[in-house]
């Protein structure tokens, strides 16, 4: 199961990739993993969570069950995690150049999550330095529901202001720097100004 789980994670490495790779921002590449997985025979549910709390930072990410265990995979955020999170555990990664200079985070990391009540999961992300840790975000996410998905596609191009393209590469040292685009925003203006006016609703992306 687990070499299946780091050729997914090998995808995020080339998600702006030209060639049809997994592409866009934390929703449409949850999205496009719940696509992928759903069609495994070993995987036996995968959904997609959203933090839609406000005015903490919006986020979505996957939610998968496989042979008795839970876990969450989260390929969408502006630094990719490259671990399947067990729930209810938590992993340890060093895979992030401590000098990168668009890391939001580097050296020694750990992801953790835990079941809250009515069925949310807190996820927490923690960076170490000289063996002290400092929690670095927190998200708390649930099933995502149509509600929800439209109340954050009304504040995304609010928050963010600019439209940024991210992605990993490898250093010579085999760690990972993030390298980042700066876009105005294309189409994506228009539409996230026609959600914030609620002038569209969800099944516009949909169709």
């Amino acid at each position: 199961m687990m070499h299946r789980i780091a050729a997914l994670m090998e995808l995020c490495l080339q998600r702006y990739d030209s060639n049809g790779k997994i592409t866009g921002n934390c929703r449409t590449i949850c999205a496009t993993v719940a696509g992928i997985l759903d069609r495994e025979t070993w995987i036996d549910s995968v959904q997609v969570y959203s933090s839609s709390y406000y005015p903490s930072e919006n986020h979505y990410v996957n939610i998968v069950q496989t042979q008795g265990s839970t876990f969450m995979l989260d390929l969408g955020y502006s630094q990719p995690v490259l671990r399947a999170i067990p729930i209810e555990g938590f992993v340890r990664d060093s895979s992030w150049s401590v000098d990168g200079k668009n890391n939001l985070y580097g050296g020694q990391v750990y992801y953790s999550t835990k079941l809250c009540q009515k069925g949310e999961i807190r996820f927490n992300i923690f960076k170490c330095t000289d063996n002290l840790c400092s929690c670095f975000k927190t998200f708390i996410v649930k099933k995502l529901s149509a509600v929800d998905d439209l109340l954050i596609m009304r504040r995304f191009f609010t928050a963010t202001g600019k439209v940024y393209l991210t992605y990993p590469q490898k250093t010579e040292d085999g760690v990972f720097e993030l390298h980042k685009n700066v876009g105005q925003g294309g189409r994506m203006r228009m539409i996230h100004k026609h959600f914030k006016e609620g002038k569209m609703n969800i099944s516009f992306l949909e169709s």
